[in-house]
């Protein structure tokens, strides 16, 4: 992917490889993005987009997904960083999302859980805790944290 020197719209298609989470009270951090031919970029993301790029990795080494936002270019046109990340989705979707699903299969049923996770504002999702996965009994029924037992 090249563009002109600066910032501009950027739709890419990869696997987050690893994750560094900011330590301030701000949130967010840095992913590496390995993009389909071997080159490994960085994307910065805000807390808002925190949980989402958890769920990524949660029970995977990298997760394949798409990603839309602002990329920073060289005066060459090589992508540097993807400076602002402004969707990710599974890599998948859009076939889901343009192939008529037959009523009650799967498939609809997946397209569904997707339109609805779309809908929720950022500013809930922002308050859904980080660490879900790992503790899930405590969240849904009040079982003792992991990292308390």
């Amino acid at each position: 992917m090249t563009a002109q020197n600066g910032h501009h719209p950027i739709e890419l298609v990869g696997e987050v490889r690893a994750v560094t989470l900011n330590d301030d009270a701000d949130g967010g951090g840095v992913c590496r993005f390995r993009l389909d031919d071997g080159a490994t970029i960085e994307v910065n993301f805000s807390a808002e987009h925190q949980a989402r790029i958890a769920v990524a990795l949660r029970d995977r080494q990298a997760q394949r997904i798409k990603i839309t936002g602002l990329g920073d270019f060289a005066p060459d046109g090589q992508l540097l960083r993807v400076s602002r990340l402004d969707t990710q989705m599974p890599a998948w979707f859009p076939s889901y999302a343009t192939t008529p699903a037959a009523p009650g299969s799967a498939r609809e049923f997946i397209k569904e859980w997707i339109e609805f996770g779309q809908s929720i504002p950022e500013e809930e999702l922002a308050k859904f805790p980080t660490d879900f996965g790992e503790n899930m009994d405590h969240y849904l029924y009040g079982s003792p944290k992991r990292s308390e037992e």
